[in-house]
This record gives C-alpha cells, sequence and structure tokens, in this order.
C-alpha cells in the first residue's frame, strides 16, 4: 500500500474554518490523503465551534498564550509555534487560507521548511493597502510563497497575472464559502425557532443583519453606522435590526452605548455559523464590512450593502448583487431605504447572482491538489457551471 500524502491545514479564524470545511471534508473521501486540522489560536473558540456542522475537529491547537494581541505578538508566536509543530509530524502540502495573519505565518514557515503550500482564496484584491488592513497586505505576501493557488473567480486569477505569478501555479476554483453555505442553508430552520430570536416578535418584520468589526471602521465611523441604524429603525416601524457585537472593545464600546435599549434594535453576542446563515437568509438586506458576508449573501440571495469604500470582492459589485456604500450615515440611509422603499431596485440585487461558484470549489480543488502531485497541469480540473 502506497503511503499516504500528508496534507496540513492550517485555520485561524471563524471565516477560515468554514472556507476550508469542504476542502478538508474532500481530502478525507480519499483514502490516499491523511489530513491534519491544526489551529492557531487567532480566533480559538469560535474557529472550533464553525468545524462542528461539518464534524470536524482540531487535531492540534498552537500558540495558546499570546502575550497580547498585537499584529507582531501575533506573528511571531505563530512562526515559533507553528515551526516547531511542522517540524514534529509529517507535512507533504499546507493549505492555508485567505488573508489573516495565520495564513501569512503558515505560508512563511513553510516556506523556510521547504515544504510547499497551497493557498485557498489566492488572487483578491483591493489595491489598497491600508483597506483593508492588514489583509491586504497578507494576502500580497502568501501568494509568492505559495506553489499551489486556488482562485475562486477570474477576477481573482486576472489580479494573479498581473503581479507575475506563474500562470501553471493558478487553478479557478469557485469560492469555498458557496459549497459551505449550500451544505446548511436548506437545513436550517427559521430564525424565530432559535433560542436567543424566540421573544423577539420578527414574524411581521424585514430583517437588517449588520456586521460590523473592521479595523479602518473603529471610532467615527462604526459611530456613523450605529446613527444610520437609529435613523433607519424610526423611519421604518417594520423593520428590525439584528447586530451580533464583536468581542473586540473597539467595537463594543461603541455599538452598546448608542443602540442598547432599542426594542427593535436586537444586539446579541456572536453568532455560530449555523444560527448566522440563518439570520443571512432570512434578513431582507444586510449591512456588512465583512468580507465573508459579501460571498454568503449571494448564496442565500440576500442583498449586500458593504460598509467600505473599497472591497477586495469587487464581482459582487460588479454582478449587482453586492454595493459599496461606505461609513457616512446619510449614504447608508439614503441606500437602504432605496431597496425597503423600492420592489425593483430590490429584485434586481436579487436577481444578480451569484458570482463565487457552484458548490463545487472543494473536489476542484483536491483535483488540482491530484493533478499537481501527477504532474499534470492544474486547470484540469471540472469548469464552473
Amino acid at each position: 500500500m502506497q503511503n499516504p500524502f500528508h496534507v496540513t491545514t492550517l485555520i485561524g479564524t471563524r471565516p477560515e474554518a468554514v472556507k476550508m470545511a469542504p476542502v478538508i471534508i474532500a481530502l478525507k473521501e480519499h483514502p490516499d490523503y491523511h489530513v491534519n486540522i491544526l489551529l492557531s489560536g487567532q480566533h480559538e473558540a469560535i474557529a472550533v465551534d464553525a468545524l462542528k456542522p461539518f464534524d470536524l475537529y482540531p487535531d492540534r491547537l498552537i500558540a495558546r498564550h499570546l502575550s497580547d494581541f498585537s499584529l507582531a505578538s501575533q506573528a511571531s508566536c505563530y512562526l515559533t509555534d507553528l515551526t516547531k509543530c511542522l517540524q514534529e509530524q509529517p507535512t507533504d502540502l499546507i493549505l492555508v487560507h485567505g488573508d489573516t495573519t495565520t495564513g501569512f505565518i503558515g505560508a512563511l514557515a513553510a516556506f523556510y521548511l521547504h515544504i510547499p503550500a497551497g493557498h485557498v482564496e489566492a488572487g483578491l484584491r483591493s489595491h489598497n493597502m491600508k483597506n483593508p488592513f492588514p489583509e491586504e497586505a497578507n494576502r500580497r505576501l502568501i501568494e509568492p510563497l505559495c506553489q499551489l493557488l486556488f482562485a475562486p473567480t477570474q477576477l481573482a486569477r486576472a489580479n494573479l497575472l498581473r503581479e507575475h505569478i506563474d500562470p501553471g501555479s493558478i487553478v479557478v476554483t469557485g469560492n469555498t464559502v458557496v459549497d459551505s453555505v449550500k451544505s446548511l442553508a436548506n437545513h436550517l430552520p427559521a430564525i424565530c425557532e432559535f433560542q436567543q430570536f424566540e421573544d423577539a416578535n420578527l414574524d411581521d418584520k424585514r430583517i437588517v443583519l449588520v456586521t460590523t468589526h473592521r479595523r479602518e471602521n473603529w471610532g467615527a465611523p462604526m459611530r456613523s453606522i450605529c446613527r444610520a441604524l437609529q435613523i433607519l429603525v424610526e423611519r421604518y416601524p417594520d423593520l428590525a435590526v439584528i447586530l451580533p457585537v464583536h468581542p473586540n472593545p473597539q467595537v463594543e464600546n461603541v455599538v452598546r452605548p448608542i443602540l442598547a435599549g432599542h426594542p427593535r434594535i436586537i444586539l446579541t453576542e456572536p453568532l455560530d455559523y449555523e444560527t448566522l446563515i440563518a439570520v443571512l437568509r432570512d434578513a431582507y438586506l444586510t449591512l456588512t464590512d465583512s468580507g465573508g458576508i459579501q460571498e454568503e449573501a449571494p448564496s442565500v440571495e440576500t442583498p449586500a450593502l458593504v460598509l467600505r469604500e473599497v472591497t477586495e470582492r469587487p464581482e459582487a459589485v460588479d454582478a449587482g448583487s453586492a454595493r459599496l456604500v461606505g461609513t457616512d450615515t446619510e449614504r447608508i440611509v439614503a441606500a437602504t431605504s432605496e431597496l425597503l422603499d423600492h420592489p425593483a431596485a430590490y429584485q434586481a440585487m436579487i436577481a444578480a447572482g451569484n458570482p463565487f461558484g457552484d458548490g463545487k470549489a472543494g473536489e476542484r480543488i483536491v483535483q488540482a491538489i491530484g493533478n499537481w502531485r501527477a504532474g499534470k497541469p492544474l486547470e484540469a480540473v471540472a469548469k464552473i457551471e
């Protein structure tokens, strides 16, 4: 029997857990792959919880004892602990994801140890190194260190080619988040059946899911977002806002004093992934500065207004399923009001469809890994439907 091919999958944040899950599941279905799931500890508890709906559990947690949560402290701790871990366990390929400190350090550690690396969700660009910060820089630093680049869209592939990345290292797969959302959304109950919303009287309400946490929105921009929400719930009596409050004090200390106490603004603790997808699916629209929700919203036909000036996911904006509205109070109110007042504008965003794939990205990534091992072109995979 041939020795198994050892693939280490590195996960730091909850979005990474959700997006890596389809790849891990597809790898586990092949008997010639042995998969290790490593967690960096960046989002320790919620990343573990995000894997559970997929019946996945981490094999090892690294970097449990950070001295602080500065970017420099995180990076140095992850690099030391991950290097030790990779030296102790067989790894023929490491897979990193996205734009986090975990992903960058994973690629760097692999480079130092001469371990091939693959980047899931490669090629996204905002073309602004300060927005999102530090994510734009992380992506640009990861990709030259990797031998396999799994671009979710043709635009992401084009971004890599403009940076003179070897075309033979790139394959367009679709975004794995579509796989995850499709596997969950149709099997989840209505949100009124979830315990935290049982007494919220949401049956006759148009729900707006709001998520805001980005560093560039801390301070005055976040206060501006909160003022917009106050205006909207007063203007529309049938509107209800669900806002999971990020635990970072830079977020919590702004959001709660401004919005707490309004009967139609529901401030919750961070939602587990299944609940989040159920809320997103049942929402009339979402206001978000999250990268992942820009991809998840069109997967459940929910229009997205993006609380940022630039996005590294312009496919949804170009398609019409998302709009950039920034953080100015009046601009947010105007864009939201248009969708609430004009059914044709609202339906046009729903009809724009999903530019991020067909739910088979995990399978394509594993097929591309097999091609790479066999010396075949990576792009000899099933095309996106």
